[in-house]
């Protein structure tokens, strides 16, 4: 792997990954994974994040490395960490064209690229962990499977207890469909999470999209067909999860006789899923 070497006052030296860190796709398992389903996430490299050089400093990604210095993770090196504050104050930015607010993962990139510069774990699970409380930064909570997809830059998948790094690409036929509507996906979290505490019906309808998504990913990890599945996640979608659809999106997805639509990450806007119905 190619580095950037970067000298920093204290000459110290740290090397920063020249490489992408994609977006992420979830094509199976949104909101789900928190009550302990299945997810099958992809990524997504036509958007991506990249380490580069300007005469500009980036404030949000210092903010966001100062949090982390200040919560002592012990899976970050610290003096890695306080090195890379000095790079960002000097000019480091993260590039990207991800699109914060549309569900394909933008903070997880950050945090699939703070990480790879200040640490050297490789194993999934471990570094899922680790994820979860680094995003938490930007969503309160988190699966910590965007970090892990952009980190690893493979298809991830997560079922009961374990954690697969999948070398094959997942062939399913699915574009996204701009809302061009943004959302804040930890409000949406937040809603979800009450609505489960608070309302019966809302949990119930969650289990049988929890249920409905385990099957999907089993049969698809059995190459079998998914179609009939997928408009049963759909429709179930549509009738118990209205408020991650916004109105314009919820009428192009009802209409729609050659697409079968799902959400795409938190939803309520950004991009949603639309497969091809001879899945």
């Amino acid at each position: 792997m190619c580095h950037l070497v970067n000298r920093i006052d204290n000459h110290k030296l740290l090397q920063i990954p020249e490489r992408y860190y994609p977006s992420k796709v979830i094509l199976f398992g949104e909101y789900t994974v928190l009550l302990g389903g299945h997810i099958l996430a992809v990524p997504f490299r036509e958007k991506f994040a990249k380490w580069t050089q300007t005469k500009t400093q980036d404030n949000r990604l210092l903010g966001y490395i100062e949090y982390l210095q200040q919560h002592n993770f012990p899976e970050l090196n610290n003096e890695k960490l306080d090195a890379l504050r000095h790079l960002v104050l000097n000019g480091l930015v993260l590039e990207s064209n991800i699109p914060s607010g549309y569900g394909l993962g933008s903070s997880g990139s950050v945090v699939a690229a703070v990480f790879d510069a200040v640490s050297v774990e490789s194993d999934p699970k471990r570094c899922i962990k680790i994820f979860q409380q680094m995003e938490a930064y930007f969503h309160n909570v988190s699966s910590g499977i965007d970090p892990l997809v952009s980190y690893f830059d493979c298809p991830i998948l997560k079922t009961e207890g374990d954690i697969m790094l999948l070398e094959i690409e997942i062939d399913i036929a699915f574009s996204l469909y701009d809302s061009e509507r943004k959302r804040e996906t930890s409000h949406l979290v937040d809603y979800f999470k009450e609505r489960m505490d608070s309302d019966p019906s809302f949990a119930k309808g969650m289990q049988k999209i929890l249920t409905t998504n385990n099957q999907i990913i089993h049969h698809i990890r059995n190459q079998k067909p998914i179609t009939e599945d997928l408009r049963v996640l759909s429709a179930s979608q549509y009738e118990i999860m209205q408020a991650m659809i916004d109105e314009e999106t919820a009428s192009k997805w009802e209409k729609d006789t050659e697409s079968i639509w799902k959400i795409c990450g938190a939803g309520g806007g950004g991009y949603y899923i639309k497969f091809n119905i001879q899945q």
